[in-house]
């Protein structure tokens, strides 16, 4: 099950649900802007993993902005009045550019005829979706985000043997080409879009598009 099909799975098509009464949407409405934007967010995460000093900010500013952390398991999080804030904080670490986050929403609005302003709207709460279904991840794996970031006060190396979500994302998401550890291949599943066993090109076609 890659990333996609498991936010638009979670919690029986709670969060499609959720997102559909926030933004006067339907839920093919919903599915098609998941599908389009979570991808590109995937794209802006293998970018910002290749970039210690950028994933260190990133982690950081996920510890800082805890509120979305649990979207995937609980979608009523995403109508809190400091979600939106909290994943604006998080998409500005994935993209770095608001240009970039007019362009992703722009591209898909012209892709599926959504309304261009709830896709801006839509589009950090589903980069935090995006985070919180990588750091569940990253909990069953090893040990889980908050082990990781503790030990980043130590340590300038957010990919550091500490484990956590970090160490996934710096390892899955960095261009790695080695076969992955069995507790880690269930993150790379989770970025093949395409069930080709293969992230890279999932993702870095992408990076090449927005970046």
């Amino acid at each position: 099950m890659n990333l996609i099909q498991e936010i638009l799975g979670a919690q029986g098509g709670g969060v499609v649900k959720q997102l559909g009464q926030q933004f006067g949407l339907d839920n093919a409405q919903v599915e098609k802007a998941l599908t389009n934007l979570i991808p590109a967010i995937a794209g802006g995460v293998k970018k910002t993993a290749q970039s210690p000093s950028s994933l260190d900010a990133l982690l950081k500013t996920l510890q800082q902005n805890k509120g979305l952390e649990t979207a995937v398991q609980r979608p009523e999080v995403l109508a809190n009045e400091t979600s939106q804030q909290a994943g604006n904080d998080i998409l500005g670490e994935i993209f770095g550019s608001k240009d970039v986050s007019r362009t992703v929403a722009s591209q898909t609005a012209q892709s599926t005829g959504i309304d261009l302003s709830a896709l801006k709207k839509m589009l950090p709460l589903i980069a935090g979706l995006v985070m919180s279904s990588l750091n569940q991840k990253g909990q069953a794996s090893s040990g889980g985000l908050g082990e990781l970031l503790g030990g980043l006060a130590q340590s300038s190396t957010p990919t550091s043997s500490s484990g956590g979500l970090g160490s996934l994302l710096g390892s899955l998401l960095g261009g790695r080409t080695k076969q992955a550890p069995a507790k880690e291949q269930g993150l790379e599943s989770l970025l093949d879009f395409d069930g080709d066993g293969n992230i890279s090109d999932d993702v870095m076609d992408l990076v090449k598009k927005l970046f």
